[in-house]
């Protein structure tokens, strides 16, 4: 502590600070202005002690300043240390899942795009099972223009033990409605 400070620049700051001290007592008498400068150049006479006291800055501004100093330098490993392997990376492992799961490579490729390239539509498309039905004999309604068709009675589908009855698309029909 003591290498930084100087005989000169301690006395130049005490009589930065007496004169400061003398204007703020002028200012204080009725001087207005000279008391505000007074008091601004005692300041300045404080904080040259202080930057000279503490070596300029204070314990923490130089507690800081240590975590900039030079470090040692290793020597580069690069060259004597070979290469870790990386394990497998995310989409590799994605990839491995979705086979496991029965999804074919194209199918997981397509899939590990994202929805903005591919809907799930046109990855794996709906499978639609069923069984084909006997096809029933009937007859034409004949069309009269003008005039409502007259209703013809229709039999329903009989339901059968273990024979699927066939899905019809379209509305549900109350029970009470008509076939």
């Amino acid at each position: 502590m003591a290498d930084g400070i100087d005989a000169k620049g301690i006395g130049l700051a005490v009589k930065d600070i007496v004169i400061g001290v003398a204007a703020a007592a002028v200012g204080a008498a009725g001087g207005g202005q000279a008391g505000a400068s007074g008091v601004l150049k005692a300041g300045d006479g404080i904080d040259k002690i202080i930057g000279m006291a503490t070596e300029g800055g204070s314990r923490g501004q130089r507690f800081d300043r240590a975590d900039y100093a030079a470090k040692p330098q290793a020597a580069p490993a690069a060259a004597s240390r070979p290469a870790t392997p990386r394990g497998p990376s995310d989409r590799e492992l994605a990839l491995v899942h979705l086979g496991a799961m029965g999804w074919t490579p194209e199918q997981a490729d397509k899939i590990l795009a994202g929805p903005n390239q591919y809907r799930m539509a046109q990855i794996a498309p709906p499978q639609v099972e069923g069984q084909r039905v006997e096809l029933a004999q009937a007859s034409a309604v004949p069309l009269q223009e003008g005039s409502p068709v007259a209703r013809a009675s229709g039999e329903a589908v009989p339901s059968t033990n273990g024979i699927a009855v066939p899905k019809v698309e379209g509305r549900r029909a109350k029970l009470d409605e008509p076939a």
